[in-house]
C-alpha cells in the first residue's frame, strides 16, 4: 500500500472542495454526484467535476474514477467527449449529457 504524504491529504481536500463546488452549482449533493443516478443536469454536472479535478489538480483517471466511484475508462470518455464538444463549439464549460437540448425539452408524443 501507498504512504500518503501530506501532498495527497492536501489533494484530497481541495478534491472534495471542488466536488461540493460543482454540486453546490447544479443544486446537488456530493453524494449524489456519487452516485450511479442519472438524472437532470447530473451528467453533467459529474464531467464538470471529473475536468476540473484533471485540470486543477492532475490527477490520474483511477483517482478521479474513486474519487466520483466510477471506472477510470468512465472519466476517460467523459473527459475526451467534453475536449471534443469544446473544440466543436469553442468552449464547453460542461460535457453535454448527450441529448441535445431540443430532444430533452420536446420528447416525442406517445402514439404518434
Amino acid at each position: 500500500m501507498k504512504n500518503l504524504t501530506i501532498f495527497d491529504h492536501l489533494n484530497s481536500l481541495v478534491a472534495e472542495d471542488i466536488l461540493q463546488d460543482v454540486a453546490q452549482k447544479f443544486g446537488h449533493t456530493v453524494e449524489l454526484l456519487k452516485s450511479n443516478r442519472r438524472g437532470d443536469k447530473l451528467p453533467k454536472a459529474r464531467c464538470e467535476a471529473m475536468h476540473r479535478l484533471r485540470t486543477e489538480l492532475k490527477l490520474s483517471y483511477p483517482v478521479i474514477g474513486q474519487l466520483l466511484a466510477k471506472d477510470h475508462s468512465t472519466v476517460i470518455y467523459a473527459l475526451k467527449k467534453h475536449e471534443k464538444n469544446s473544440r466543436a463549439g469553442g468552449f464547453a464549460p460542461v460535457c453535454n449529457s448527450g441529448m441535445s437540448a431540443a430532444a430533452t425539452a420536446n420528447p416525442p408524443l406517445q402514439g404518434s
